[in-house]
């Protein structure tokens, strides 16, 4: 896994994950920047996982791609309602509301 990193700002401008293009392809992604501007570094999976995380707080819709990773999933929903659960499903639900607001 690898980021690449505007070096005057620690933006990270792209990150990579499974198939990686080579390096002199990951700096032509950014020709607008400096080359002497730019890092490649590579992360372990965890470090990808936190800068991925971070960057989607940021992002105008990034809430709702993290509220999707941790809602409850269909299998949860159906076991909610067949035992009558809701309340829990719907507090469980806020609370990921709240840790993600929109927006």
């Amino acid at each position: 896994m690898k980021i690449v990193l505007q070096k005057s700002t620690g933006e990270i401008l792209s990150a990579f994950s499974g198939i990686e293009p080579d390096e002199e392809t990951l700096l032509g992604n950014h020709s607008n920047i400096d080359s002497s501007d730019l890092e490649v570094k590579s992360v372990t999976p965890e470090e990808h996982g936190e800068i991925t995380h971070t960057y989607l707080k940021t992002t105008p819709d990034g809430y709702k791609i993290l509220r999707l990773a941790e809602y409850p999933s269909l299998q949860e929903c159906v076991h909610a309602i067949l035992d009558d659960d809701l309340v829990a499903l719907q507090e469980k639900r806020q609370t990921i509301k709240t840790k993600y607001p929109k927006g």
